[in-house]
């Protein structure tokens, strides 16, 4: 269970089911319809075998919520042996989604939640972070560069609108993960967004 305070104003906790109309009606609040998530969509997700789920609370209201995936440790196999962490290569956690309410940007939501998540995400053997963004969101673009955040490529037509996107990812330093070993290999989202894709960033998906 994670529960921590950042600067004494976003109170960080795991999502718990009586939130899920709320995190859905935030989705709606941050993205257009054709890349918010459906309730199916979004429940999905938050289904997946290795996703974790972050809330971010200010006053007692929710603000934010962040959404990642990473794949359990028994899945990093190479026929059907365990790869030692020298010869398997980089495991890779993804951000799906990070919603922050209107009202509550610019007062740290977004960066406290992607610093939660990004400890997790190592705690659990992950050394990149993989995302998505549209290339014409240009306030979540800079928030992700911000963050050590850099383009690897160009989607094109990566959402349902005829909106390419920015693949980006951030490799996590050595020493974040500590002494656990875990094998953490996350599964890469190539699907749209508008579905069944991951993350926008936009209240920064």
């Amino acid at each position: 269970m994670i529960s921590l305070e950042i600067g004494k104003a976003v109170h960080i906790r795991e999502w718990r089911e009586d939130d899920f109309d709320l995190l859905h009606a935030l989705d709606c609040a941050c993205f257009p319809p054709p890349i918010v998530y459906s309730r199916r969509t979004l429940r999905k997700f938050l289904r997946l075998p290795g996703a974790h789920c972050l809330v971010g609370e200010t006053g007692g209201r929710i603000a934010g919520f962040i959404l990642t995936h990473a794949e359990s440790p028994s899945t990093v196999r190479r026929a059907r042996i365990r790869v030692d962490a020298e010869r398997r290569g980089p495991l890779r956690g993804h951000i799906i989604s990070l919603d922050v309410d209107p009202r509550f940007r610019r007062g740290g939501v977004g960066s406290a939640l992607l610093h939660a998540a990004e400890e997790s995400l190592v705690s659990n053997g992950v050394d990149i972070i993989d995302l998505e963004t549209a290339v014409d969101n240009q306030p979540g673009v800079a928030f992700w560069r911000r963050h050590g955040y850099e383009i690897a490529s160009t989607i094109a037509d990566y959402y349902d609108a005829g909106v390419d996107a920015f693949a980006m990812f951030k490799a996590m330093p050595r020493e974040l993960h500590g002494q656990s070993g875990a094998s953490s290999l996350a599964e890469r989202r190539s699907a749209k967004r508008g579905r069944l894709g991951p993350a926008m960033t936009g209240s920064y998906k």
